[in-house]
């Protein structure tokens, strides 16, 4: 019942991903036409779009709106997964297993934010939650149970540290930092932690600028007003709405984890040069890789089952409300025939009240067997025919035949 469309660094290369963005209002227009029942990850190495009920039916729905909003056939590009293959993903996403820094935090607070954003956007149902939820518990128990996470870990980790390898020593450098959010301020920071002195944060407004130095006893900057006078340049702006445009020639090395890049020139070094330090980086953590796959491949195989009772529930529930609602008029007509005959006592109507449920219960116990049964095989248009059947009775011709072909 799931699926997702991902573009990812590993698969179109991080100089492609960028044009697979979605805007904030583009997300509101995926949120009208999908409706319900999908949640969108984006990263600056993936762009993601994970989709519950009917997944074939929403893939294909939601690959034609995509060309619509970038304006070009975006299939060849887009990988697609369905079923276990698609909670795999997130999993191992979460899980730090796909990610280019392989181990790192930062993408757990993603899948938090995507799924909040989900939420505030009126798309999560509870499918999404349920994988959204889980992804987070799955991720954490990873980070619990091996050693993938310890240690350096991240994108702004193997920025810094390429940078020591290159320079050595970065204590004496005059350093800056473009790029107050999220990465730019842990690139800051780990700056700090090698005793690096002269440094100096830049964004786009004075008070984030402001805001991160204050905190590391640096100085601080709006992008604007960056000069040439720096040894050591680090960029992490989100989205930049351009692509490489400022240039410094007199810096000893700039490293632009920007996606896009903002700056160009021989001595820049962007996320995809990094990209062979991290698979120096995770040839160190394999063993831990293999001992994370097998936690997420049981994971994987647990949520099918927890998948498969909660719809089980749902469903359950839908004919449970029917069936108690013809228990009760059945129930009061029953003891309106007794109250002619003598008092109704409480104790009687305990009784009634009792068996008739008892009745109800036992009745439908076959039939919820056998939608767990059909659940188990996949036979969902069997089950809202079934359900249909018994909470509405009034099923249509073209359905009944519908559901005989299958």
């Amino acid at each position: 019942m799931y699926g997702a469309v991902t573009f990812t660094y590993k698969t179109i290369g991080l100089k492609a991903l960028p044009a697979h963005y979605l805007k904030p209002n583009e997300l509101r227009v995926l949120a009208d036409v999908l409706g319900e029942g999908h949640m969108v990850l984006q990263t600056c190495n993936r762009v993601e779009l994970y989709l519950h009920g009917s997944p074939e039916q929403r893939i294909s729905k939601a690959l034609s709106l995509l060309r619509e909003i970038h304006s070009r056939d975006v299939t060849k590009e887009a990988t697609v997964m369905l079923g276990a293959e698609a909670v795999q993903h997130l999993f191992e996403v979460s899980s730090g297993v796909d990610s280019l820094a392989v181990g790192e935090y930062d993408v757990l607070r993603q899948v938090r934010q995507s799924l909040a954003d989900s939420e505030s956007l009126g798309v999560a149902d509870y499918g999404v939650r349920l994988l959204g939820e889980r992804a987070l518990r799955v991720g954490r128990k990873v980070r619990v149970e091996t050693m993938i996470s310890r240690g350096k870990v991240g994108v702004y980790s193997l920025a810094v540290d390429y940078a020591i390898k290159r320079l050595g020593d970065l204590r004496g450098l005059k350093v800056a930092v473009v790029g107050a959010g999220n990465m730019g301020s842990k690139v800051a920071s780990i700056l700090r932690n090698q005793r690096v002195s002269d440094l100096t944060v830049f964004s786009r407004t004075l008070e984030r600028a402001k805001d991160l130095a204050s905190k590391l006893g640096a100085s601080w900057s709006t992008i604007d007003k960056i000069d040439r006078g720096y040894d050591l340049v680090f960029a992490a702006v989100a989205n930049p709405s351009d692509g490489p445009s400022l240039v410094l020639p007199e810096a000893k090395l700039i490293v632009d984890l920007s996606v896009p890049p903002m700056f160009s020139g021989e001595n820049v070094v962007t996320m995809d040069d990094l990209r062979e330090v991290s698979r120096e980086a995770a040839i160190q953590r394999e063993g831990e890789v293999v001992k994370a796959k097998e936690i997420i491949a049981n994971e994987v195989n647990d949520f099918a089952l927890q998948y498969l009772n909660y719809r089980s529930k749902n469903y359950v529930a839908k004919i449970m409300w029917r069936v108690e609602e013809v228990r009760r008029r059945e129930l009061e007509r029953a003891v309106k025939e007794l109250a002619k005959l003598g008092e109704v006592t409480p104790e009687m109507r305990q009784v009634l009240e009792d068996m008739s449920n008892s009745i109800a219960r036992k009745s439908m116990q076959p039939v919820f067997e056998k939608i767990s049964a059909l659940l188990r095989e996949g036979q969902e248009n069997y089950i809202n025919f079934l359900v249909d059947t018994l909470v509405n009775g009034d099923v249509s011709h073209s359905q009944t035949e519908k559901v005989k072909e299958e």
